[in-house]
Formats: structure tokens, C-alpha cells, sequence
């Protein structure tokens, strides 16, 4: 999902995408009927682990954890993908900030969003 674009164009990372349109599509109604969710207790709350089947008869295995820090670089493309969503052009704003990631703390960052910091 690079740029934040999901299924079908969809900008994924635009609060607008998720509407009650959304929730009616017929291809994603489709999609949700393929899918099972089963509970894992050996997981936490920040973590998950699927399986994805494909249509060769092919399993890819997949996981997620929130809790483990990204890299720089998958970060700042997540940001940027975000911030593209959210301001649109306003969003070159943030590309000084991206360049020094790596030497920011969340709490850096806070300062950055609530307007602490001139970039």
C-alpha cells in the first residue's frame, strides 16, 4: 500500500475514504466474505499474524506488531503517505522533518505537530 492508496485507488490514509459508501461496496463485501478472524491468546492486543491464501494453492505468512519500532526510512514513508492524505500540498512541509527522523524522539515530533518547532 506505498502512498497509502489500498484497494481499487483508494486513498486509505484520507479520513474521508471511510464512509458509509465504503461500507456498502459490493467488492469489498466480496472480499470480507473470503476472510476468517480467529483469536490468538499468545498474541497481545498490538499484535497480529495471518496467513493469506492465494489462488494457486499457495500460503503467504504475514505478521504485524505496533509495538516494534519501524525503520527510519518505513516510517518516514508512512508519515509522508499521511500527511499527503491529511494536507495534501500542505504536506511538503514536513519533508525537512523527514530528513532527521532518525534523530527525533516522539516527544520531538509532538513538539514538531503542535507547532514547537520551525522545521
Amino acid at each position: 500500500m506505498a502512498g497509502g492508496h489500498g484497494d481499487r485507488g483508494r486513498n486509505t490514509g484520507a479520513f474521508e475514504t471511510y464512509s458509509d459508501d465504503l461500507s456498502s461496496d459490493p467488492a469489498l463485501s466480496a472480499f470480507a466474505q473470503k476472510v476468517e478472524v480467529i483469536g490468538d491468546d499468545t498474541l497481545t492486543d498490538m499484535q497480529a499474524e495471518g496467513e493469506i491464501g492465494l489462488a494457486d494453492g499457495r500460503k503467504v505468512a504475514l505478521s504485524h506488531d505496533l509495538a516494534r519500532r519501524p525503520t527510519p526510512d518505513a516510517l518516514a514513508m508512512k508519515l509522508r503517505a499521511k500527511a499527503e492524505a491529511v494536507l495534501g500540498d500542505g504536506a511538503v512541509r514536513i519533508s525537512p522533518i523527514l530528513e532527521r527522523l532518525s534523530g527525533l524522539s516522539a516527544a520531538d515530533l509532538g513538539d514538531i505537530v503542535r507547532g514547537g518547532d520551525d522545521v
